[in-house]
């Protein structure tokens, strides 16, 4: 998806200043939640990771081909399907998108065209071989969640960086508007706006599950949980994420103590959490249930 030059439609934004007006009421919430409690080391946590869990670096994807298979094929069914994203074919005549189901119902496009994958698994494998890489990008991280019952298939991943606001919107600028300056621009001087230029985000780039696996909180906590320890392991505080406002994770997020401060003119949403701290205090020393009682009263918070 690109911006439509020229369509005179202005993104949605907060500035710093006027985020800072409004207290977050919140991230207070689950600041006071967390009183008390302690972040611990991932291992000695009172919650466990669950073992089908697995954190995996681009060595080790590049090392078990099976299971970078598997994690091409959950990418591309999570953001192909028709559901929230619908990227699964683009006409290669008139670069009509159309979901994955659409795509299978026909090659063709009605231009003429023939559809091609959104996501070809090369590029794709290429892509994320190169957003692992840790000669490119400091602190690459990523996590995929197994199916219990078939432990090489991958049904949810995560993946993102810890770097700088300049470093990172390079990133965003070169993976997804590689062919629009302007809309690259447009989401760098955002970032550069919103956080100060030397400090270090934790950004999680990339997160799904696969429709099947989807259901309740588990997936979403789990997967990000380690990209959270990390970043407190660094001394990192903020959180930058992105999101299409319809997507079931937009709601976790904003109950979470997430701001939404940049909407682009072609979907997507970015958030960001002022410090991850108390939240990974929760996910740590809470349980899955009483996580989601949290969230609901978090959630009321924002009426």
């Amino acid at each position: 998806m690109a911006f439509k030059e020229g369509s005179g439609i202005e993104p949605k934004r907060k500035n710093k200043q006027e985020g800072g007006k409004m207290p977050n009421k919140v991230f207070q919430y689950f600041k006071d939640l967390a009183e008390g409690l302690r972040v611990w080391p991932s291992d000695q946590a009172p919650v466990p990771m669950p073992d089908n869990y697995k954190e995996v670096s681009g060595a080790d994807l590049k090392e078990n081909p099976t299971r970078m298979d598997s994690l091409l094929d959950c990418y591309q069914a999570v953001f192909g399907s028709g559901d929230i994203w619908g990227e699964g074919a683009v006409c290669q005549k008139c670069g009509k998108v159309v979901s994955l189901e659409q795509g299978q119902s026909s090659t063709s496009c009605e231009c003429g065209g023939e559809y091609k994958p959104f996501f070809p698994d090369e590029e794709l494998k290429a892509r994320i071989f190169q957003e692992l890489d840790e000669q490119e990008y400091k602190s690459p991280f990523c996590m995929v969640m197994e199916n219990p019952e078939k432990r090489e298939e991958v049904v949810g991943f995560c993946w993102g960086l810890i770097d700088t606001p300049a470093k990172i919107a390079q990133r965003i600028g070169k993976n997804r508007y590689q062919n629009d300056d302007v809309a690259g621009e447009l989401v760098r001087g955002e970032l550069e706006s919103r956080f100060d230029a030397d400090e270090e985000v934790l950004f999680i780039d990339e997160l799904g599950v696969r429709k099947d696996a989807r259901g309740g909180l588990g997936p979403v906590v789990f997967l990000t949980r380690m990209g959270f320890e990390k970043a407190h392991e660094a001394g990192v505080k903020k959180v930058l994420f992105w999101t299409a406002r319809k997507s079931p994770i937009y709601k976790i997020c904003r109950h979470s103590g997430y701001e939404d401060f940049f909407e682009t003119p072609d979907g997507l949403v970015f958030l960001d959490l002022e410090d991850l701290t108390p939240f990974l205090t929760m996910i740590q020393n809470k349980s899955l249930m009483e996580d989601a009682v949290i969230l609901s009263k978090a959630g009321a918070l924002l009426k």
